[in-house]
C-alpha cells in the first residue's frame, strides 16, 4: 500500500525474510526490478496504518505519561498532536498529558524535541531510555565546550 503521511510518501510492503510488513520511504528507493512474480494479498493492513504512533510507524499502543514545564506549555497546549492525547492543567501554568500511542522512535524523537521542558512520568523504561540518550548527547557537547574563563581573544 502507499500512504501519505507527515509529507511524504511511503511504501508498506509485506516482507517474507523479515515476516512482517515494512515501511519503505518512496523517495529514498533508488532502484527497482520488475519480476515476473503476482502480487496476491495473504496479510492484511489496518485501514489507519499510522494510527497508533506519532509518526509514520505502527506498533501497539502503549500509555505515555507526561509533564510539561510551564515556559513550553503554551506550544503543547496550542496543538492536538494525537487523537488520544488528555491534557490537563497544572499548577504553575504545567502540563500533565497522557497519550495512548506506540512507543517508537517518533514518540522519543518529540518529546526530545522539548528538552528540559518535558519529563516522562511513565512508563519508566521509557524515561530511562530518553535519560540515557540525553546523557550520551550531553557528552558530545561538553566536549567542544571551552572551560569558562577561557580567553576568546588570541
Amino acid at each position: 500500500r502507499l500512504a501519505l503521511a507527515t509529507g511524504g510518501v511511503y511504501l508498506i510492503a509485506w516482507v517474507p525474510a523479515y515476516e512482517e510488513f515494512r515501511t519503505f520511504a518512496a523517495g529514498r528507493i533508488e532502484r527497482l526490478t520488475v519480476q515476473e512474480d503476482t502480487f496476491r494479498r495473504n496479510h492484511d493492513l489496518p485501514e489507519n496504518l499510522f494510527s497508533s504512533s506519532m509518526g509514520v510507524f505502527w506498533g501497539d499502543p502503549e500509555r505515555i505519561v507526561l509533564e510539561f514545564d510551564a515556559t513550553v506549555a503554551p506550544f503543547v497546549r496550542g496543538r492536538v498532536w494525537h487523537e488520544s492525547q488528555t491534557v490537563t492543567e497544572l499548577p504553575d501554568g504545567r502540563l500533565h498529558v497522557v497519550l495512548d500511542v506506540s512507543n517508537d522512535w517518533a514518540l522519543r524523537s518529540w518529546i526530545l524535541g522539548f528538552g528540559a521542558g518535558v519529563r516522562v512520568i511513565e512508563p519508566g523504561s521509557l524515561a530511562e531510555s530518553l535519560a540515557e540518550e540525553l546523557t550520551r548527547a550531553a557528552a558530545r557537547y561538553a566536549r567542544n565546550m571551552k572551560p569558562s574563563g577561557a580567553n576568546n581573544g588570541g
